[in-house]
């Protein structure tokens, strides 16, 4: 069966990575919150182990071995490694950012799922595909929808922030496990780097229908931020331009999440100004 955008097949893929999340929550919204908290714990570690040990769990990576893709070598794959801990940490703006970053990026991965467009899905790199960013979307926005974590207008603005580290986090990563020859013929590390270019961490790419997107990237970024045959300042080039569109979205958005509790902030604002 062939993936194309809008087919059956999509929609096939799509809608059983949304069944997971949504059996999931029926399965835990009558549940004391000590089960919903560490049944969530669990598919994550589920996650982090089906992400670590690919080698050994999805038959064609057999033999394989520990290699750049079991690392935090994407955003997704970050995001999977760090909601363990983030979830450990018992509130907090990381947990805030693990759970709309992970929501965010498991929908926009199994809304565009380029890497398949025009390919069969019955094969196991697509399975591990829709099983990794399923359990991602679950573990991400469950906390949320089951009580279990609770989003904090008061940490918006740290949102960004933790964004543009997420980014400098993988870039890391991958130049030290290029560095350390866990990525095949890799002999020019910067080549390797703009090769994965991970959320255009090197400069702006140009996949299938979005080149748009990688123009206004290139005309908001101002011109000592690399372009017009100059390398690009990785990270900071697309991140820089954003941070007032990616405050004002967080503000949003998190003031949605907590808006009880924004709105008894300031009436109490309101009511001390007045005395």
């Amino acid at each position: 069966m062939t993936l194309k955008f809008f087919n059956g097949a999509y929609f096939l893929c799509l809608g059983g990575s949304l069944m997971v999340s949504a059996a999931l929550f029926f399965a835990l919204w009558k549940a004391p919150q000590r089960v919903k908290k560490w049944t969530l714990f669990a598919v994550m570690l589920l996650n982090v182990a089906q992400h670590l040990l690919k080698s050994l769990v999805y038959p064609h990576l057999h033999g394989t071995g520990f290699g750049l893709s079991n690392t935090a070598y994407n955003f997704c794959a970050l995001i999977i490694l760090v909601t363990p801990i983030a979830f450990l940490l018992k509130g907090g703006a990381l947990r805030d950012f693990v759970c709309l970053a992970g929501t965010v990026g498991s929908l926009a991965a199994l809304a565009v799922p380029y890497w398949f467009n025009g390919k069969n899905i019955f094969q196991w790199e697509a399975l591990r595909f829709y099983v990794c960013h399923a359990l991602m979307l679950a573990t991400s926005i469950l906390p949320l929808l089951l009580g279990v974590h609770r989003i904090s207008y008061k940490n918006f603005w740290k949102i960004p922030f933790l964004f543009i580290a997420s980014l400098c986090a993988i870039l890391l990563n991958d130049v030290i496990c290029i560095s350390a020859g866990l990525k095949s013929g890799a002999d020019d590390l910067y080549a390797a780097l703009c090769a994965l270019n991970p959320l255009w961490i090197m400069g702006p790419a140009s996949p299938s229908g979005l080149g748009g997107v990688t123009r206004l990237l290139e005309a908001i970024s101002p011109d000592f931020l690399g372009g017009n045959g100059k390398p690009y300042v990785p990270v900071l080039w697309h991140t820089l331009p954003l941070f007032i569109p990616l405050l004002a979205v967080s503000f949003a958005v998190c003031t949605l999440c907590d808006l009880k509790r924004f709105r008894a902030d300031i009436k109490a604002a309101r009511g001390k100004k007045r005395e």
